[in-house]
């Protein structure tokens, strides 16, 4: 399938394809006139056939390349190094300046004519994207990456064995490198040119701090010990900043010193705004090989080379996307491999009069020629409004906050892109090159339901299997105008056995994407199951336990405690030693200095008192241990826990009361402690609870409310888009819009389709069709073997004899005697050996009940003779776990023939006959895939298939439907006297078959 979607955008990218942009402005459009219209101007300019010019010879071309590639080399490196200028000249989606500044050292010892040593890079590249067409709505994503570079190089050559090659003579050259590369990357996001072009501004500011801190870094590096030391305590108390010099700028450890901050000019109003407005962090890592192949020759006043070079990597990358408020954000794993086709031209000039030749200034030009990307992907959601922790050096850690169970990250993406750009200009042309960029995404945006969709597709069934992983393929090929240059200038110093380069990329300009051509095939969402609705249940919640409110005081006196109307005033009562009492909120101090606390409590008559204790004869105790009934004290978390107690009848202690009891002494006291704060006063009222009694909390019963069936809402069908050409309206003459195909039922785009057909679902048409048996008029009552002829009386007798045992067996008896079949399926049936004839009997039975049980809500929706209603839920229900259990009892092949013959009664409408037939179909199916299921599992696993949707059911117009479309209680009935389908030869049963087979 991907094949013939890469073939039909080949087939839709060449027709729009030229060998070069036209340089010059673009015309607007004229009026009509006998020739073809000029190209459409913004946003992306025109590249029509009509505007390629007449072939010229090929030295005319290169010519014309170069010079037309001059201006633009020159205009594209001012708006790249001035962004801000630049900002203002994107004026598409995908439209992009940049700027790169990476700073390049090596140095290579010559070792037996190979030159071997290491190579660095560390720099940083600023680059402005534009996001969307519309003006009013277009976003820009300012990104600052930091790069570095360790590797191992070594060439050999003639140049590198004793003599070299020779004044004049061609000079080949083999390199090798392997290395490692690290990117550290921040993204901000605005909604105008004018926030991006302040980022970018600043930016700038921000690289030139960045390379003063890392040069500041690297000289303090290689110094001598006895002065790097205190040339990095001197930075670091002076400019402070990050210590990692490989790290993004924008972050803690990788944040330039004050010093360099200062000489750049980079104020913190302007780096506070650049924070403000982060979107994503991304953090890069891998390795990167190379074979190159160079040829340099002398033209007299300077070296010229051309060097070949294939790279190979393979990176891993983490983004964190930032959520915000109502925006979720995501964190997304790739891992990439990556193969890369470039060029050098190259100019040295070696310094004969001052250095001998031992010093050469170096200028090369860079060109990207071929680059070929796959990344697989993975991307967890993060929930909108999430404040991620932070690491040390200031970037999002969501893992941390995942595996702290602060928020959850879910899996909601799977992704594989293949991204293919190659250089389509002469490479003559002085610019950075125009190219062409071909990317294939395979996207997955339910990847949760990978299971189901590999099932689907180990069954043949694709457009199922695509459906429910939520595939998509997006084809998209951009025609990219690049202006500006790739070079690389710098200095060799050449001392034969030795030498050493320092070099600086520097790239700079824009690309234009001038043409894009997209394909996008969605695949068809499956349909979403129906929920069944619940009935009201009876909820039982634990209480919650008791706990101390602080309230609560006992009486500390072993005589106990007046309680007085005022403090120092007249007596109420007294209160007894151990009793408790509650806090009322008051406090005084009388004259004497004693403190008094306003509580209430039952006096030693047990009658309820409010009134004044003193504060010195309280004591605090936990409400939860100890309180006051109407008749004395109780320990209110015993209670909770239920425990066996007694009331005192009279004044006493424990010890007494366990002895008196036969309870141990240390467990009665451990059990009534809490409450009975000293064992020896017991007073008459007080409980006593048994020691090790304790039941545990009562609960207590609530009223659920039942819920509503929710219907269920049906899958889209798979679905492809495209948008092509320069602008956004259709070209002249362009193509007709797709027409639906004749009989096509609106929405479904094909003939033939019925109006309850799923896409991924087999089509009901054919459901309807294909389960159609032969009338069997030949109607009879049937009596099973153990009632016939002597049979029937030993029945009779087992059954007397079962009684007397509480079995009632009569009933089963009297139900088998009472009904009546057609011939064939009596004659099924008749295979069955007594005993299994019985156990069918029950299956029949009790199916029924567990039916209307399954659906409690559609209970009252009987027919006169107590069976569920045909035609809904119920009745397939029924049929599907009616045969599950006789498949698992009788075997897949004797069931099949019955439930067929079963439907063979005269009369029997179509549809409903087709649905029962495809429903027992399911249910033989559910038993065979599930053998060792118990009779609960298949349950579920019948009560599954309803949901999902694998039944059907009868709609309100009496057309078969599937039954998650249609809500429960909602179906509808085949009117009596509705036709009969033509037969399907094939379902004709075979009543004369030999005993079931089990499987």
């Amino acid at each position: 399938m991907l094949d013939r979607l890469r073939d039909r955008l080949r087939d839709m990218i060449k027709p729009l394809h030229i060998p070069h942009f036209p340089r010059s402005p673009v015309l607007p459009p004229r009026p009509p006139a006998a020739h073809p219209p000029a190209a459409a101007a913004h946003p992306r300019a025109a590249s029509a056939p009509a505007h390629v010019a007449a072939p010229r010879p090929a030295a005319a071309k290169a010519a014309a390349a170069t010079q037309s590639g001059i201006p633009e080399a020159a205009r594209g490196t001012l708006d790249g190094a001035r962004l801000k200028k630049g900002i203002d000249a994107l004026n598409s989606d995908g439209d992009r300046a940049i700027l790169r500044v990476t700073p390049e050292v090596k140095a290579q010892v010559n070792l037996r004519g190979i030159k071997v040593g290491p190579k660095a890079q560390l720099g940083a590249q600023i680059s402005v994207t534009r996001n969307g067409d519309d003006d009013a709505k277009a976003t820009y994503t300012v990104r600052y990456d930091k790069h570095s570079l360790g590797a191992l190089a070594a060439e050999a050559g003639a140049s590198t064995v004793k003599g070299g090659a020779g004044k004049g003579a061609i000079d080949p050259t083999l390199k090798a490198e392997l290395g490692g590369q690290t990117f550290d990357a921040v993204e901000m996001t605005f909604a105008s040119k004018a926030d991006a072009r302040r980022a970018a501004d600043t930016l700038q500011r921000l690289q030139l701090a960045d390379m003063a801190d890392d040069a500041v870094d690297m000289a303090a590096s290689g110094a001598p010990l006895p002065v790097k030391l205190p040339l990095k305590a001197a930075d670091r108390t002076l400019s402070g900043g990050g210590e990692n010099p490989i790290a993004n700028p924008l972050t803690h450890d990788g944040a330039p010193g004050r010093l360099a901050s200062k000489f750049a000019g980079v104020e913190q109003d302007d780096l506070d705004f650049l924070q403000k407005n982060v979107s994503a962090y991304e953090q890069t890592i891998g390795s990167r090989g190379r074979l190159a192949a160079e040829v340099k020759g002398d033209l007299k006043l300077l070296d010229g080379a051309l060097e070949g070079r294939v790279d190979g990597s393979q990176r891993i990358s983490r983004r964190v996307e930032m959520p915000a408020e109502g925006k979720d954000g995501s964190v997304t794993y790739s891992l990439s491999q990556n193969l890369r086709l470039s060029a050098k031209e190259r100019a040295t000039r070696k310094l004969e009069q001052m250095t001998g030749g031992v010093l050469a200034i170096k200028a090369d030009n860079r060109l990207e020629l071929a680059n070929a990307t796959t990344t697989a992907s993975l991307r967890y959601s993060i929930p909108a409004g999430t404040d991620l922790t932070a690491s040390a050096g200031g970037r999002p850690v969501p893992e941390a906050d995942a595996r702290s169970n602060r928020m959850q990250m879910t899996l909601d993406r799977v992704s594989v892109e293949n991204r293919l750009q190659w250089r389509d200009q002469s490479l003559t042309d002085l610019s950075r090159g125009d190219s062409t960029i071909v990317t294939e995404r395979l996207i997955l945006d339910r990847p949760d339901n990978l299971r189901s969709a590999a099932d689907r597709l180990f069954k043949g069934d694709f457009k199922g299997s695509a459906a429910a992983a939520g595939a998509r393929i997006e084809l998209q090929a951009d025609d990219v105008r690049a202006t500006g240059t790739d070079t690389q200038p710098g200095f060799k110093i050449d001392l034969k056995i030795a030498d050493a380069e320092g070099t600086a990329i520097l790239a700079a300009g824009l690309d234009d994407v001038v043409a894009r051509r997209q394909a996008i095939v969605q695949a068809g969402t499956p349909a979403t199951p129906g929920t069944p609705g619940t009935p009201p249940t009876i909820a039982r919640d634990i209480p919650p336990e008791p706990a101390d409110d602080g309230k609560t005081y006992a009486v500390q006196p072993y005589v106990g405690a007046q309680i007085r109307n005022a403090p120092a005033g007249e007596s109420l009562g007294v209160i007894q030693s151990g009793s408790f009492v509650r806090d009322a909120g008051g406090r005084q101090t009388d004259g004497e200095g004693r403190g008094w606390m306003q509580v209430t409590g039952t006096d030693e008559k047990d009658r309820p008192v409010e009134g004044w204790v003193r504060s010195d004869l309280l004591v605090r105790h936990d409400a939860a241990k100890g309180a006051m009934d109407q008749q004395g004290r109780i320990n209110p978390s015993n209670e909770y826990n239920r425990m066996d107690r007694i009331t005192v009848q009279k004044d006493d202690n424990l010890w007494n009361l366990a002895k008196e009891h036969g309870w141990d002494y240390d467990r009665t006291l451990a059990a009534n402690g809490g409450h009975l704060r000293n064992p020896s006063l017991v007073f008459k009222g007080d409980t006593v609870y048994v020691p090790d009694s304790a039941k545990g909390p009562k609960p207590v019963e609530r009223a659920v409310p039942g819920t509503p069936a929710v219907p269920g809402t049906p899958g889209t069908a798979s679905v492809e888009t495209r948008s092509s050409g320069p602008t956004d309206a259709p070209a002249a003459g362009g193509p007709a819009p797709a027409q639906q195909a004749p009989g096509a039922v609106p929405g479904t785009g094909a003939a033939g389709v019925g109006p309850n057909d799923v896409p991924g679902r087999p089509s009901l048409g054919t459901i309807l069709s294909g389960n159609q048996v032969a009338s069997d008029t030949d109607l009879r009552k049937w009596k099973p073997d153990l009632l016939k002829g002597t049979g029937g009386i030993l029945a009779d007798v087992a059954a007397e004899a079962a009684s007397k045992l509480g079995i009632d067996l009569k009933t089963d008896l009297d139900r088998l005697d009472r009904t009546r079949f057609n011939g064939t399926e009596a004659a099924v049936l008749d295979r069955l050996n007594p005993m299994d004839q019985l156990k069918w009997m029950k299956i029949t039975q009790e199916t029924g009940n567990d039916a209307i049980a399954a659906y409690p809500q559609l209970a009252g929706n009987r027919s006169n003779a107590g069976d569920p209603i045909n035609d809904g839920h119920v009745d397939a229900y029924r049929h599907a776990l009616w045969s599950a259990r006789m498949t698992q009892a009788f075997g897949q092949s004797w069931t099949k023939e019955y439930t067929t013959a079963h439907e063979m009664a005269p009369g029997n409408p179509a549809a409903r006959e087709a649905m029962d037939l495809h429903n027992n179909e399911v249910g033989r199916s559910i038993a065979l895939q599930n053998p060792h299921a118990s009779d609960a599992d298949l349950q579920a696993l019948v009560r599954t298939a309803v949901n999902r949707g694998d039944l059907v059911v009868v709609d309100k117009s009496g057309n078969l439907a599937w039954s998650d479309r249609v809500a429960l209680g909602q179906h509808g009935n085949i009117s009596p006297g509705s036709a009969e389908g033509k037969p399907n030869p094939r379902l004709a049963p075979n009543p004369d078959r030999a005993d079931p087979t089990r499987s």
